[in-house]
């Protein structure tokens, strides 16, 4: 269990109170979401009472500060059910809360903006009570999507960061944060992509780099930016990247998702996870996989993804979670057997993997005029389509040091060709990681031995 050895964590939750409602209508066309009356089927916690919930229901002790107006009170007794304590402020803007329609379409899900709330954080900065809810506080969240005016909420934490072990803040307005020295940012990829292109980085944003969805290693120079620690980008089936302020430190690996998987909510719980892991002394790569472990437990045919169960260990699933790096480099001349048993064991050891991948100038070195038989982009697309390897990196040398101390993995992976006694570079890699393996070898399979067979075919 996370908390054996202490009392649960203490974690504050400010933020947008949403509610989702679920029409009860079924629609074959977009257009008749509009048209039809609005009959809901279920209301459900949404924005900061969702994640505040989830808080909860992994076991941490929460307290809820914020505007509640007159029209979402019916939701304090869901919250309190959850386990989630209020701290009530006066002095809102709007008499209600933010709301979005919902309704599946064709197997699928569409959304509908309802009504925005503007609250007046004003009056909470004010209120003493926040101060001392922050001043107990293990970690705070904000959950921040626009409908509240955050400029003294902003200011507040700033004032009083000292006093935040650990500050989470989910957020569709980056910028705003800036100044704040955030533990975690966390935006969707389309909020990165809008960050991206309203930051000074944007004239040197030539995509280079860039993942299948468009998450590239300017998420680093965007964290810089913006002054966080983590960077957290998520991106729906492909996961969450996270970025410091230099490089990607690691990506989690979401499992199978299907078409009747309800998704929303998926970034309360992961917030609410990483949160309560970070504020438990976790390192944030580690509490970002076991936070995705959370959702991946949680997911299904449901309308809001909540968590269910208070201890996050009760499962062998959490006892699978594998929250290591892994590096591993070659020439990967020819792709053979032996390099996917070397990047399978990879994939299912850790949830970043990261090769070397040697420069057509360094093979040569190491192999002859001849080689390499393939460019190195040629090699490169097929280790990224090979769908086991997070990032490639080219290695313009003969020595993986220098990588490896840039991105300091677990592990350093090599083929069973190799030992501790043939290794080169052996001494100078191990203090670097916390361990050195080597996979079982696979006997006859090597791009040498490939690319000889077919230069002394007949005809060639």
């Amino acid at each position: 269990m996370v908390f054996e050895t202490r009392e649960p964590p203490h974690i504050v939750v400010f933020g947008d109170l949403i509610v989702d409602y679920w029409l009860a209508d079924e629609a074959s066309r977009a257009g008749e979401i509009e048209s039809r009356p609005r009959r809901y089927s279920h209301v459900d916690l949404g924005g900061a009472a969702n994640t505040a919930a989830n808080a909860a229901a992994l076991g941490a002790r929460v307290t809820y500060v914020g505007c509640v107006p007159d029209s979402a009170l019916s939701v304090i007794p869901e919250m309190e059910k959850a386990g989630v304590t209020f701290c009530r402020i006066s002095g809102c803007l709007a008499d209600t809360a933010g709301a979005r329609f919902r309704l599946r379409v064709d197997g699928g899900l569409r959304r509908r903006k309802g009504r925005d709330a503007k609250h007046n954080h004003k009056s909470v900065a004010d209120d003493v009570r926040v101060a001392m809810a922050l001043l107990s506080a293990d970690a705070v969240i904000v959950s921040d999507y626009g409908q509240e005016d955050t400029a003294a909420l902003v200011q507040l934490l700033s004032n009083m960061r000292r006093s935040v072990p650990t500050l989470v803040v989910d957020t569709a307005s980056p910028h705003t944060w800036a100044g704040v020295g955030v533990d975690v940012l966390k935006m969707n990829h389309r909020e990165y992509a809008h960050a991206l292109s309203t930051s000074s980085l944007s004239a040197a944003h030539d995509g280079s780099g860039e993942a299948d969805d468009g998450i590239g290693e300017e998420a680093a120079s965007l964290a810089s930016l913006l002054n966080c620690a983590l960077l957290a980008v998520s991106s729906d089936v492909h996961g969450v990247y996270l970025f410091d302020s230099e490089r990607q430190v690691g990506r989690t690996h979401p499992g199978t998702i299907s078409e009747e998987d309800a998704t929303v909510g998926a970034g309360d719980l992961f917030v609410a996870a990483i949160t309560l892991h970070l504020a438990c002394g976790i390192g944030p790569v580690t509490a970002a996989s076991l936070a995705q472990a959370a959702v991946d437990f949680s997911l299904g045919p449901r309308r809001t993804v909540r968590f269910g169960r208070s201890n996050l260990y009760s499962d062998d699933q959490f006892a699978r979670v594998k929250p290591r790096s892994v590096f591993t480099n070659g020439c990967f001349d020819l792709i053979h057997g032996g390099h996917l048993s070397l990047l399978s064991y990879a994939r299912k050891i850790a949830d970043f993997v990261v090769v070397g991948l040697n420069s057509d100038e360094s093979i040569r070195e190491l192999k002859g005029p001849s080689r390499p038989v393939l460019p190195f982009e040629w090699r490169k697309e097929t280790l990224e389509g090979l769908g086991l390897v997070d990032r490639v990196i080219e290695l313009d040398g003969i020595s993986p040091v220098p990588l490896v101390e840039k991105f300091r993995p677990n592990i350093y992976l090599k083929g069973g060709d190799y030992s501790r006694v043939s290794l080169p570079f052996f001494d100078e890699i191990s203090p670097l990681v916390d361990s050195i393996e080597f996979t079982p070898l696979v006997s006859g399979r090597s791009s040498s031995l490939i690319a000889d067979r077919v230069l002394t075919r007949p005809g060639n």
